[in-house]
C-alpha cells in the first residue's frame, strides 16, 4: 500500500491522472518546474505522465517510476504527434493535462478536446504576442480549462494580449527543493569549486546562471566585469548555462577577448549542481532584460547568496527587495554601479542574505497549489 505524506494527505482526493508537457531540449527553469511538480504529484499519490523531447533532464524521472514518453514534434499541428499524444492519453487515463511548453500548446489542447479531458497551459514568460499571432493565441487560451501564470508580470500580459479574465487565471509561484549547509560546509564546497577552477580565494566571483540567449545580459555584464577590472577590483566570473543562441556565443567569446578578459571570465556550460557553484561565489549576478520570475535568483536566495538584478524580473513578488540589488534593465552603468555598490558593501548584503528563511520557496507549496487547482478543474 502506497504511503501519502503527511503534508498532501488531508488535503487531495486520490487519483487524478495527470499529464505534464514540456518542450525544453535540455534544462529550463520551466522544466524544473515540471520535475518538481511531477515528483510532488506522485508523493500525493497521483499519477503522473510526462510528455518532453528526447533530450530533456526530464527522462531522469524514470528512476522514480515515473511515465515519461517522448515526442518531438516536427511544428505546432504536427498530426503524428497528435496522433501519440491521444495514445497515450487513452492508455493511460488522464483525466488533465498541464501544458508548459508553446511546442505543445495545440497539440495537447487539440488531444485533450477531441478525448473530452481537462487542459490548460502554465505559462512562465511575459513576452507580449502581437498581430495574428495575438488573435490565433487569443482562440487557444479562451478554449483551456485553466491558465496558470507564474507571477504577476505574466498574469498581466495574459489579461492584456488575451483578453482573459482574472479568475481565468490562477497565480502560482515557483518553488524548488533546497538544502540547509553549515558555515563549515559551505567553506569547503567554496574552496573545492575554486581549487577546481583555479580561482583564487581572495577573488570577488560573480556568477550568471542560465541559457545564454541576447535576453539574459551576458554583455552587459562583462563590460561591467571590465569596468571593475580597470577600476582595480580583484573580480572573477564564471558563467554557467547551456548555449541557446550560437551567434550570441560567439560574440561573447570575442567581447572577452576584446575586453581582456579571458584571465576573469569562465565558461563551465550546463551544470547540474547550481548550488555548490553559488556556495564558491560572492553573488550571482542576473541582468535580464525581461525575467518573468528569475529561477537563479531564487537559487541564489535560498541559498543565502547576495544578487545583483535588473527591475524587470519577478523576484520581487516573492522576495524582500532589501535581500538583493535592483537596477534598470540595458544600463550597464548602472549595473556596474550596483556591483561596486555590493562590493563596497558586501558585509551588510551577505548579513541580510544569511538571515533569510528559504522555506517560503518549499516545491511542496506550488505542489499543493496545483493540486488544489487539478481537484477543482476535475471535480475530483
Amino acid at each position: 500500500m502506497k504511503i501519502i505524506p503527511f503534508s498532501f494527505r488531508f488535503f487531495y482526493n486520490i487519483g487524478v491522472n495527470i499529464a505534464l508537457f514540456d518542450a525544453a531540449p535540455y534544462w529550463s527553469g520551466g522544466a524544473e518546474r515540471v520535475y518538481f511538480c511531477a515528483r510532488g504529484f506522485a508523493e500525493s499519490g497521483h499519477k503522473v505522465v510526462i510528455v518532453c523531447l528526447p533530450t530533456s533532464r526530464l527522462n531522469e524521472l524514470r528512476r522514480d517510476k515515473i511515465t515519461i514518453y517522448n515526442i518531438c514534434p516536427w511544428f505546432d499541428l504536427d498530426p503524428l504527434a497528435l496522433l501519440k499524444i491521444i495514445h497515450i492519453l487513452k492508455k493511460e487515463e488522464i483525466d488533465i493535462l498541464d501544458i508548459h511548453s508553446p511546442k505543445f500548446y495545440w497539440l495537447g489542447l487539440i488531444a485533450a478536446k477531441i478525448l473530452c479531458r481537462k487542459a490548460g497551459i502554465t505559462r512562465n514568460v511575459a513576452y507580449p504576442k502581437k498581430g495574428i499571432k495575438r488573435l490565433i493565441n487569443r482562440w487557444l487560451y479562451h478554449h483551456c480549462d485553466f491558465v496558470v501564470a507564474i507571477s504577476r508580470r505574466v498574469k498581466e500580459t495574459l489579461i492584456r494580449d488575451f483578453a482573459l479574465t482574472e479568475e481565468k487565471i490562477h497565480l502560482i509561484y515557483d518553488g524548488g527543493e533546497y538544502s540547509e549547509f553549515s558555515e563549515e560546509q559551505r567553506e569547503k564546497i567554496r574552496r573545492l569549486i575554486r581549487q577546481k577552477l583555479n580561482i583564487s580565494l581572495e577573488t570577488f566571483l560573480l556568477t550568471i546562471i542560465g541559457r545564454i540567449e541576447r535576453v539574459k545580459g551576458h554583455d552587459l555584464l562583462l563590460k561591467s566585469v571590465a569596468e571593475l577590472k580597470n577600476s582595480g577590483y580583484n573580480v572573477g566570473l564564471l558563467i554557467i548555462g547551456p548555449v541557446e543562441e550560437k551567434r550570441f556565443f560567439r560574440k561573447l567569446e570575442k567581447l572577452v577577448k576584446e575586453l581582456n578578459l579571458s584571465r576573469e571570465v569562465i565558461f563551465t556550460g550546463f551544470e547540474s549542481a547550481v548550488s555548490d557553484y553559488l556556495l564558491a561565489s560572492e553573488a550571482l549576478v542576473a541582468p535580464s532584460y525581461l525575467e518573468s520570475m528569475g529561477k537563479s535568483i531564487l537559487e541564489a536566495a535560498a541559498n543565502q547568496v547576495p544578487f545583483v538584478t535588473t527591475t524587470n524580473t519577478g523576484v520581487s513578488e516573492v522576495l524582500p527587495r532589501d535581500l538583493g540589488i535592483f537596477v534598470p534593465a540595458g544600463d550597464s552603468e548602472q549595473l556596474t554601479a550596483g556591483l561596486k555598490d555590493l562590493i563596497q558593501n558586501y558585509s551588510r548584503y551577505q548579513e541580510k542574505a544569511k538571515k533569510f528563511n528559504p522555506v517560503i520557496l518549499d516545491y511542496k507549496k506550488m505542489v499543493r497549489e496545483y493540486l488544489h487547482l487539478y481537484n477543482e478543474v476535475t471535480g475530483k
